[in-house]
């Protein structure tokens, strides 16, 4: 049985690093260190309220560091519970100049023992004069990782916060953050400052059932009005597009024509396909990002590819990896496949997707849902071949109520190397103007997840496009740049695949790690 889950904001924890130049720093902060900068994961905003703890001067930690000595690592721990508090023990954990990264992990003492639900890490971090870096938290379950935050860019002090939910620790105490550091250029180091954890526990029943996990609207088939969640809470799953109206198709919480019938792919009758995708194909990897699929042949209904697919003109390693799920598998091209455009056409033959007529865009259909493989190395002028067929697809296939675009340059992207490609613009119009769903993309290399947005950044639960960018399929990793807007989650220092569960009226996505890694980003959406 379903036990509901009564939620309990229960405790508040801080811990501090820096030294006596950290204190400096610290006091020279605005009032509450400035805005805290708030990094939510798994579609959950806003902080967590609590009460504040005092730590224990001895807690569990675990020097852990990219850097040869032991000495550019410290651990002592103040008893402040707030941010920018200057009171107790200091020291600082720090990244030298070119030198890689820094990191600490700590345990929580005294965090209660009952099963935690939701989870915030709030915590400090600066740069030394012209360097540039990166900070990251890492949840864990004892030695287990359970949850990555926000890859956030250093600058000058700043509080940062992440906010996890849908958690099932079963035991507070077994609670740890990783704290990443990382100092790439110019002199001086990197620090962080303090580190505090609320959590909220769930009750569980006397009968020895599980906490309640609240239901989503993708998974009962919605997507309009409100509906319980089955956990005592209540799921808003947006509204219609008229002439449609919530309910006018005759299913509740369905969007439809009145006196007429739900739109297109309204389960009963729909089914459910996972994907599997991911862009920049190359070296050992690539053979352990298609083994996630090629091992589960029964859960991975098809393989999605986001271009680059080789990077010499063999396409030996391709072949190798991704090129043994050809029945199954959906290409688009990138940059370097146009570098051997003769090689790349030879790997793809006998593909499920494919161009004609000398074209390598198409369309097909995957369970309910209809998918269009853009060629974003190819002419993509507003009057051109290829988008005047985009048009013309999009219109052909109007009643399909879930839509899925993917190419390999993204639109939008938070990566220091390639970052947002101006050239997509016009394509993002037509899709926007033709409410598609979702958009993936590969070229930078890292993993990245967008919220809804419109084709100019605003923020459009409603309509907007929801883009992923899936660079991780082997080759190697690029830095955060300039963090662009509705960016939800970035990480550049793990391969994989998106996982892409499509139902017939939403989807739910994961982030799935090489070599068994723990499944991190967890997101859903609903089709307009």
């Amino acid at each position: 049985m379903q036990t509901r889950r009564s939620t309990t904001v229960v405790g508040q924890f801080a811990y501090r690093w820096g030294g006596a130049a950290l204190l400096t720093a610290l006091f020279a902060f605005p009032v509450g260190c400035g805005p805290v900068q708030e990094r939510t994961v798994d579609g959950t905003s806003g902080a967590l309220a609590g009460t504040s703890y005092k730590p224990t001067s001895d807690i569990n930690r675990d020097r852990v560091h990219g850097v040869s000595s032991d000495t550019v690592l410290y651990s002592d721990v103040d008893d402040g519970t707030t941010v920018g508090a200057s009171n107790g023990d200091t020291s600082y954990v720090r990244a030298l100049a070119g030198v890689g990264s820094g990191s600490f992990t700590v345990g929580y003492s005294g965090v209660p023992a009952g099963t935690v639900t939701s989870a915030q890490v709030v915590y400090t971090a600066t740069r030394g004069t012209a360097t540039t870096g990166t900070v990251q938290a890492l949840l864990f379950d004892g030695a287990t990782q359970i949850a990555a935050g926000r890859v956030n860019a250093v600058n000058g002090w700043t509080a940062y916060s992440d906010t996890f939910t849908g958690l099932n620790v079963l035991n507070g105490n077994n609670l740890r953050t990783k704290l990443i550091l990382t100092n790439q250029s110019g002199s001086g180091a990197a620090r962080l400052g303090e580190v505090y954890l609320t959590v909220a526990t769930g009750s569980i029943s006397p009968d020895g059932g599980t906490p309640c996990v609240p239901t989503t609207c993708a998974a009962q088939g919605k997507n309009c009005d409100t509906l319980p969640d089955g956990c005592g809470g209540t799921l808003s799953c947006g509204n219609c597009t008229a002439p449609d109206t919530c309910g006018g198709g005759g299913t509740a919480n369905v969007c439809g024509k009145s006196g007429g019938t739900p739109d297109a792919g309204t389960p009963p009758g729909g089914s459910t396909v996972t994907i599997g995708a991911a862009g920049d194909i190359n070296g050992s990897n690539a053979m352990s990002t298609s083994d996630i699929m090629f091992s589960a042949p029964s859960v991975y209904g098809a393989v999605l590819t986001l271009g680059d697919n080789s990077y010499s003109s063999s396409y030996s390693t391709f072949n190798s990896s991704w090129g043994r799920m050809k029945a199954k598998l959906y290409p688009s091209t990138g940059n370097h496949d146009y570098s051997y455009t003769s090689s790349y056409d030879a790997a793809m033959a006998g593909a499920a997707g494919g161009g004609s007529g000398g074209h390598r865009y198409y369309s097909a259909n995957i369970g309910d849902w209809h998918i269009i493989s853009v060629d974003s190395s190819s002419d993509l002028s507003a009057g051109g071949t290829q988008l005047t067929w985009l048009r013309n697809d999009l219109v052909a296939n109007a009643g399909k109520k879930c839509t899925l675009a993917f190419w390999h340059h993204p639109r939008w992207s938070s990566g220091a190397t390639h970052g947002s490609q101006s050239q997509m613009a016009a394509v993002w119009d037509i899709l926007y103007a033709a409410n598609v769903d979702v958009v993936l993309n590969g070229h930078d290399h890292e993993y990245e997840r967008f919220s809804p947005q419109t084709p100019t950044q605003a923020s459009d639960p409603v309509r907007g496009i929801t883009e992923y960018v899936v660079g991780t399929g082997g080759a190697g990793f690029y830095s955060l740049g300039t963090l662009q807007a509705n960016s939800q989650f970035f990480q550049s220092n793990q391969h994989g695949i998106l996982k892409l569960t499509l139902k017939p009226t939403g989807w739910d996505s994961v982030f799935v790690p090489v070599n068994g890694g723990t499944p991190f980003d967890p997101s859903s959406g609903v089709c307009h």
